[in-house]
């Protein structure tokens, strides 16, 4: 029998790549098999705050990158 972890989740990054999603199995059975939180994370990076404020260029290039890692984390959770 597998030890507990108390609250450490495993952790694993989602970047939308067949190989991102067998990390996240991967991931998926560590945390079941230490019986611990599983935390998908996904990072968007060189985004300029000033740059999205814009309204005739940020919001929709906002809304896209939004709605993209969230269809990257959701199809993480259906890997998990």
């Amino acid at each position: 029998m597998a030890e507990t972890s108390g609250n450490m989740p495993v952790v694993v990054g989602v970047d939308g790549s067949e190989s991102g999603l067998r990390a996240v199995r991967w991931a998926a059975r560590e945390a079941r098999r230490w019986r611990a939180p599983l935390r998908l994370v996904h990072a968007v990076v060189g985004l300029d705050e000033q740059w999205l404020a814009d309204p005739a260029v940020g919001t929709g290039f906002r809304d896209a990158v939004t709605d993209a890692a969230q269809e990257r984390l959701a199809r993480a959770r259906d890997a998990a």
